[in-house]
């Protein structure tokens, strides 16, 4: 039985593990995430020297050339790896006649760990705009 459900089986790991990391990461918060004063007053004193650099004539490097990945970039495309590995493998088992419940295990584990993803960027994104929208009327 375990031999003729192997590639659903797999892919239901991989989404339980996809699903696992990601509710995690949601309710455990960024972990490598910095203060805003210091994110803005990196951005401002990169600013600053590339324009004096720029009025000066001096060609202008971006110190910041190489993409550094935090502990919460790494998640995140862990989390997607993890789910679309465990959706295919899914279709993969449903290709193969395996156990129905394998596959749809694979398939809403998989495809439910991407899709937690998105709902909680959109959420954010909606609840960031209603704040935006209470301000300006609080201030007009």
């Amino acid at each position: 039985m375990l031999r003729k459900n192997i590639v659903g089986l797999i892919g239901i790991f991989c989404g339980a593990t996809a699903f696992l990391i990601a509710l995690v990461h949601f309710w455990a918060g960024p972990f490598s995430a910095l203060p805003i004063e210091v994110t803005i007053a990196n951005k401002a004193a990169a600013i600053k020297t590339a324009t004096l650099a720029a009025l000066q004539g001096k060609t202008v490097v971006n110190p910041h050339a190489e993409k550094e990945y935090s502990i919460d970039t790494v998640l995140d495309i862990l989390v997607t790896v993890l789910g679309l590995t465990g959706a295919v493998m899914g279709f993969i088992a449903g290709i193969c006649k395996e156990n129905k419940w394998a596959i749809y295990g694979a398939l809403t584990l998989g495809l439910g760990a991407i899709a937690f993803q998105i709902a909680t960027i959109w959420f954010a994104l909606i609840f960031a705009i209603f704040l935006l929208m209470c301000l300006v009327s609080f201030l007009g």
